[in-house]
């Protein structure tokens, strides 16, 4: 049989030596001290802030030319590891949420926001040289709004209505730079409408 090559590769799960810390900040209140009508205001804040580090080990492949194959072949007593510094994939470094609403005897509304940083999705399958970075994937920073509003009619019912992401926002992934897309999911608007009855 002829004489065969394999390029073997191997793909991290969980990395050495990674960290993860950070802090987070949750405000919940209401106004019912001021006087009316800013008695009614409702305000609720959180946000995350966490940092991520480990070590992405590379491969930099040495060659050299094979006479007997007549061709450039892997120099493995050249070619060498280094580790590169970088964030942990899947690790979000900013996410915050605010909510401001107004209540009103039965009546009951709020209005949100959901903010989430970029972060790092896939690194490179590749795992070699330098150039690594070009093949890291991203999932774009979202900005999505949402709104509920509920009215109480005598001791049993209540009307709701509730409109989730009325901007339209979509999720995004891109390669190395927002300029290079992947794909991108867009979910649209949607509203319920319900009543609901207690007993």
């Amino acid at each position: 049989y002829p004489v065969s090559v394999y390029n073997v590769r191997e793909d991290y799960v969980n990395f050495d030596d990674s960290k993860v810390y950070g802090f987070e900040f949750d405000l919940q209140t209401n106004f019912s001290y001021l006087p009316a009508p800013l008695n009614g205001v409702v305000l609720s804040f959180n946000a995350t802030r966490l940092w991520s580090e480990t070590y992405l080990p590379l491969y930099f492949k040495v060659t050299k030319w094979d006479p007997a194959k007549r061709r450039n072949v892997v120099d493995f007593e050249k070619s060498y590891w280094e580790y590169l510094k970088t964030s942990l994939p899947d690790q979000v470094k900013w996410i915050s949420n605010v909510s401001l609403g107004y209540d009103y005897k039965g009546f009951s509304s709020r209005i949100s926001m959901a903010y989430q940083a970029r972060y790092l999705r896939d690194l490179s399958s590749a795992g070699e040289g330098e150039n690594v970075k070009f093949e890291n994937q991203y999932v774009n920073n979202f900005l999505r709004f949402d709104a509920s509003l509920s009215q109480k009619i005598g001791k049993h019912f209540m009307l709701m209505a509730n409109l989730a992401n009325f901007t339209g926002e979509s999720e995004r992934q891109y390669q190395y730079l927002p300029k290079y897309p992947r794909s991108e999911n867009r979910y649209g608007t949607t509203i319920d409408l319900g009543i609901q009855y207690k007993f």
